[in-house]
């Protein structure tokens, strides 16, 4: 199961997955779904530095391996950083409607979804 936690404040944002979703060895579309969202917005934080006025944390991308691993990016920053943020926050909280068995997000220490994709 891939775990997301999702933390939101005023121009703070973080977003940490770890594990593995578990769904097809070897050819897991349920990891790449989750793994491609977070690496664009690591990408956007990188190829965006002056809508980031500081990243606190960014750790484990490199490291992300089939079989499951963790990551977690950390920042403050304007309004495009929020919307970048969130569009990767929604297409997680999209992968976990469609897989609930599979990815969990947690957003402010609320479940999104439970086990059956439910609101």
């Amino acid at each position: 199961m891939i775990s997301v936690t999702v933390t939101t404040g005023k121009n703070y944002y973080r977003l940490a997955l770890s594990g593995h979703a578990q769904y097809c060895p070897g050819n897991d579309i349920v990891c790449a779904a989750c793994s491609a969202l977070t690496f664009a917005l690591v990408g956007w934080v990188h190829n965006n530095p002056k809508h980031v006025k500081k990243l606190h944390k960014l750790t484990g991308y490199g490291e992300l391996r089939p079989g499951g691993g963790s990551g977690c990016i950390e920042a403050t920053g304007d309004r495009q950083l929020r919307s970048a943020f969130m569009t990767a926050v929604i297409g997680l909280c999209q992968v976990s409607l469609s897989y609930p068995d599979n990815v969990r997000v947690h957003i402010n220490g609320v479940l999104f979804t439970d086990k059956e994709g439910e609101q």
